[in-house]
This record gives structure tokens, C-alpha cells and sequence, in this order.
């Protein structure tokens, strides 16, 4: 990891001579005066930096003659920097090394970027879950990205578990654009808090509005609400709504997973709108989208992942206690391949259905458990209908066995305008993680043809688990902050941690 405004200078294979005995070995009157050889002769083309290369004004390629780590045959790495000196910068490979802004956990097992979520508050912000901090109660952070923060101590908001204790508060949450707050979920409380209003050194102390299944108004329709708060979206466009999942609610003691829909501003949020329960083993709860797709701007539709059925549908206006099969649309993915584990939309401008993202970790379609990401167009979702996985307009498949692609963010990290897409594939190399970005106009690929390249730091940090992309700097390009929750910190056991990696636009040819 960086150490901010330390340098460490390593001296390799030196010894300490005095002035007098430099003197006389550059004089050759030393004993031993031929250990130092003069090369003070400049007459000839020069390599200013020592790396081999002449620099282009000596007749070279080098295109920075200061920089040892410039030159023709190095790596091109994804720091904005021409490393190989061909005039572009990309595609390149980076690391943590590479990031230019770090956020980290500080204590044992606080697994921080469990959770992120981006957005704009007169300028870039995130939220960050930390479901097994503060003694795995867990906690919430919210920083102010232009402020460059790297250490949590310095968030402008901290966010504590509410409910109850050993909560893993964080562990799904979003933030909620009017009135500007984030709702964290508590799914060991089977609770999730919106704190809205959110103000500078806010604390669980602040004013918040409690979301609860309030089962005591849906009788007959669970007994149960197991893990509400697994999962949480919103809806950003008109109208307001937020949706949270319980993966673990049952029905006469069967797990059946359930997810809750509530529309509208708070506080109208005190019983759901919408309840969509699953069949045993459909697994629904852990992936849930807001949207539109039936043309009404009056209320959001909602989108239902059910890995383990590999299906993702939609609702248009379910109801509580639907069935998840009595869905208005379907996709269906490869069996077994975990097809919903992940949903989410893309709201297209000028369209009237938003776009749909599915992953599915175990995909095999580009290598075996290499896992995808699957995009369809939001047109195509015409009610009383089912697409199958193959009908994707656009699939980003794994191109390594075992590295389970399965997050993913949408952005402009080389800033042309065009549409850009990072997947995450925290399964990578023995669970380091690995984070690859395509730039548009998007089309189908597997991830050996990434046009940037990102790798965790060690096995076991799960790198890119989430994803997000916001612009920090103003410069049009944005930023991709990628978290490795499970990353050793300073000797600190899965602190975990989020690095942003600085976008930029390709260079001029």
C-alpha cells in the first residue's frame, strides 16, 4: 500500500568512502583507485535515465530520458503515463501500486468495500460498507472524494450499526439522491436505516427512518424476514423508491428468499408496496434492481435475480406476496451457472426501458467457472415474454478457468463520451482478484482482450468484489474505484480496502 508523505530511500550494494579518498581515487593515485571508473565523458549520445535507451533528441525512442521505468520495452502500465513510449495508453496493467487514491480499513476483519456506492453532492462522493467493523456490529463511511482521503478516520460521516449487535451493518447499502442520504442494511437485524439529510460527522445518532419488512401487515405472506437488508437499491429517476432484499425470509419454515418494493418518498416507507417471494432454492434476495420498463414514469418496476434457478425477472406491479414466478418478464441463463447472482440497470438516455445487467459467476462460456456479464437491451422487454441468455446484446465473458466474473460498473474511464464497462472477477488467481475494463462502443468480448487490466495485490483480497466509476478530478474521464474487502492492511487482517485508479483520455495520434 502507499504510505502518504513517507519516502523510503534503499541504498543497494554501497559503501561509504571519505571525500579525501574520493579525490584520490578520481586522481589514480588511490591503491585501489580501480574501482571508480570516470564517465564523465559526454561527447557521445547520452542515456540520461540509465535504462538502456537513448532518448528520441540522441537519436533514441526513449520518450522520457528522465524516467527509468519509460522506455520502449517496459510494461505499459495504467497510471495516465506512456510507458512504452508508442504513443498511447492503453491497453495497460495496473495494480494497488497504480492507484492514486487509497482507502482502508484499519481493524481485523472489518471487510471494508463489502459495499460502495458513487454519487454527486456538489461534487464526487462514496459510501463504503464495512459489515464486520466495530466488533462486527459493522459500520458505514461516506467521504468526499475531492478531498483525496485516504484514511477512514477522516470520513465526513460515520455510520453505526443501529439495531442491534454483530448486525454486519454495511453489508448492502446505496445512496438515495432526494433528499440526499444512504440507506445501509443490517441483515443479522433484519433491518436497514435511511439517514437522510446527510450531514458532515454524521453519526447513528443522527435522525434516521427505520425500513422494516413490517410482516405484522403482510400476514400469511412470510413468517419471516431472515437477512432484510442483504441487499438495497434505489430508483434515481422521477419516482422515488427504494427496494431491500431478505434472501433468508421463510414461509412455513422454508427458505424461500424475498425481496420488498417501496415506492414513493419516505416517510411513506413504513409498509412495502411491492413483496416478491421465491420458491425454495430460487435463492431471490441477493440481487434486485429498480427501473423502467413499462413505460410509466409514475413508479419504478423491479428487477429480481434468482441464481439459483439462473433467472432474472421483471415486475411491473407484483403486488405483496407474488410469486416470483408470476413475473411480467424473464431471462433465463445456462443452468448452474448462478445466472442473477448480481442485476442491475443501465438508464439509457433518450430510451424508454432502461438497459439490464445479469451476471452469472459460474458462466462457463468463455472458460470453465470463468463466469460473464450479460447486458440486454431495455427495448427488448415486452411483458408476457422470455429472452434466453444467448439473446445478450452484449457478453463479457471470463477467459480463465476459476476467476468468476461477477461485478461490474459502467462508466467513461478514457473519456471519449462512449460508454465503458468494468467487470470484476474477485475469484481470480487464487481469490486476488481481478478487474478488467472495455472501452466502447461496447461490444461482446472475453477478458484477455480488456483494454486496461487491474490485479489485487495478494491471493485471498478478493479485488473488484464491487466496482464503481465516478469522476473525482472534473477532467471528463472518470475514475474507477475498485474494493478488495478481504485485503490485509499493514499486517491487519481482511481490513479491506478501495483504490481509485485514475481515468484518462487516450493520447493524441
Amino acid at each position: 500500500m502507499r504510505l502518504a508523505g513517507l519516502v523510503l530511500i534503499a541504498l543497494h550494494g554501497c559503501a561509504w568512502i571519505s571525500a579525501d579518498e574520493y579525490d584520490q581515487r578520481m586522481a589514480g593515485t588511490a591503491e585501489d583507485s580501480g574501482d571508480v571508473t570516470d564517465t564523465s565523458d559526454t561527447s557521445g549520445p547520452t542515456d540520461g535515465d540509465n535504462d538502456g535507451h537513448l532518448s528520441i533528441a540522441n537519436g533514441g525512442e526513449d520518450c522520457d530520458d528522465s524516467n527509468p521505468a519509460v522506455h520502449p520495452d517496459a510494461e505499459e502500465r495504467c497510471d495516465a503515463v506512456d510507458n512504452d513510449c508508442d504513443g498511447r495508453l492503453y491497453p495497460c496493467i495496473g495494480t494497488p501500486e497504480e492507484a492514486g487514491l487509497d482507502i482502508v480499513g484499519l481493524g481485523r476483519h472489518q471487510q471494508l468495500g463489502t459495499s460502495l456506492a458513487t454519487g454527486d453532492r456538489g461534487g464526487p462522493v462514496a459510501a463504503i460498507g464495512a459489515p464486520g467493523g466495530a466488533m462486527s456490529d459493522g459500520e458505514a463511511f461516506f467521504f468526499d472524494l475531492e478531498a483525496g482521503t485516504t484514511l477512514i478516520t477522516e470520513s465526513r460521516a460515520h455510520l453505526t450499526a443501529v439495531q442491534g449487535t454483530a448486525g454486519r451493518f454495511g453489508q448492502g447499502l446505496t445512496l438515495v439522491p432526494q433528499p440526499f442520504g444512504v440507506i445501509v442494511g443490517e441483515p443479522d437485524a433484519d433491518s436497514a436505516m435511511l439517514f437522510p439529510e446527510l450531514q458532515d460527522g454524521a453519526t447513528s445518532a443522527s435522525t434516521t427512518v427505520a425500513l422494516s419488512p413490517n410482516l405484522s401487515a403482510l400476514t400469511g405472506v412470510l413468517d419471516d424476514a431472515d437477512e432484510f437488508g442483504a441487499a438495497v437499491a434505489t430508483f434515481r429517476q422521477a419516482a422515488p423508491g427504494v427496494a431491500i432484499g431478505a434472501p433468508s425470509a421463510t414461509l412455513s419454515s422454508t427458505v424461500r428468499g424475498a425481496v420488498f418494493a417501496y415506492l414513493g418518498a419516505p416517510p411513506d416507507w413504513s409498509v412495502p408496496n411491492h413483496v416478491v417471494v421465491g420458491a425454495e432454492g430460487d435463492r431471490v434476495g441477493r440481487a434486485l434492481a429498480l427501473g423502467e420498463w413499462d413505460g410509466s414514469a409514475t413508479q419504478a418496476d423491479l428487477l429480481v435475480g434468482a441464481p439459483g434457478i439462473s433467472t432474472a425477472s421483471v415486475f411491473y406491479n407484483p403486488g405483496v406476496g407474488a410469486a416470483f414466478s408470476s413475473s411480467d418478464f424473464s431471462i433465463t441463463g445456462p443452468i448452474g451457472a448462478e445466472f442473477g447472482a448480481l442485476v442491475g440497470v443501465h438508464q439509457a438516455v433518450g430510451t424508454a426501458r432502461d438497459d439490464i445487467i445479469v451476471a452469472a459467476p459460474l458462466d462457463n462460456g468463455g472458460a470453465t467457472g470463468g463466469g460473464a456479464v450479460f447486458i440486454f437491451d431495455g427495448d427488448a422487454v415486452v411483458q408476457g415474454t422470455t429472452r434466453a441468455f444467448t439473446q445478450a446484446d452484449i457478453a463479457i465473458r471470463g477467459s480463465t478457468d476459476g476467476e468468476q466474473v461477477s461485478t461490474y460498473a459502467l462508466g467513461d474511464f478514457d473519456g471519449d463520451g462512449e460508454l465503458d464497462i468494468a467487470v470484476g472477477a474477485p475469484e481470480a488467481d487464487s481469490r486476488t482478484g481481478a478487474v478488467y475494463v472495455f472501452f466502447g462502443p461496447l461490444a461482446s468480448a472475453d477478458t484477455d482482450e480488456a483494454d486496461a487490466t487491474f490485479r489485487g495485490a495478494a491471493q485471498g483480497d478478493r479485488f473488484g468484489a464491487t466496482l464503481a466509476f465516478i469522476d473525482i478530478d472534473d477532467d471528463g474521464a472518470d475514475e474507477l474505484l475498485i474494493a478488495a474487502p478481504d485485503a490485509e492492511i499493514d499486517s491487519v487482517e481482511n481490513a479491506g480496502a478501495v483504490y481509485g485508479f485514475w481515468g484518462a483520455a487516450e493520447l493524441e495520434q
